[in-house]
C-alpha cells in the first residue's frame, strides 16, 4: 500500500469538512485528512505541522480572505511549493486568473453531490500526479 496523501482542508463552513472526508473515503487513493476553519488557523497550522502533500481553500472566509491566506502560504519556506487547490462556489473567470496569479495551482468548484466532489477530487489527484 503506498504512502497516503495528506490534504488540508481551509474552509469556514461547518459542513464542508464532512463532506469533503466522505468523499475522500470513496477514492482509491488513501489520504489523511486535516481541515481548518480560518486562514489563520490555517497558517498556524502551516507553520507547526506536518506539511501537507496538497491544500484545498476556500475563497470565501473572513476576516482572512482565501486570496490573502494564499499569499501568506506561499511566504512559508517549507510549504511554499505545496499545490494549492481553489475550493469555492464562485466561479467567476476573473476571480479565477487573479488566483492563479497569487500561486494556486488549480480551481475546482464546490458542489452538493458527493459522488460529483469524488468525481472532481480524483481527477485533482490525477492532475498533480499523486496516483
Amino acid at each position: 500500500m503506498s504512502k497516503p496523501i495528506t490534504c488540508l482542508l481551509i474552509d469556514d463552513d461547518r459542513e464542508e469538512p464532512e463532506i469533503f472526508n466522505l468523499a475522500l473515503k470513496k477514492l482509491k487513493l488513501p489520504a489523511e485528512f486535516f481541515s481548518v476553519s480560518s486562514g489563520e488557523e490555517a497558517l498556524l497550522f502551516l507553520n507547526s505541522s506536518t506539511k501537507p502533500d496538497i491544500i484545498f481553500l476556500d475563497l470565501n472566509m473572513a476576516p482572512m480572505t482565501g486570496a490573502q491566506c494564499l499569499k501568506e502560504i506561499r511566504k512559508i519556506k517549507n510549504v511554499n511549493t505545496v499545490p494549492v487547490i481553489i475550493y469555492s462556489t464562485s466561479s467567476v473567470l476573473l476571480q479565477k486568473n487573479e488566483i492563479g496569479t497569487l500561486g494556486a495551482t488549480g480551481f475546482i468548484r464546490k458542489t452538493s453531490s458527493l459522488n460529483d466532489l469524488r468525481e472532481l477530487l480524483d481527477e485533482c489527484f490525477a492532475t498533480h500526479c499523486f496516483n
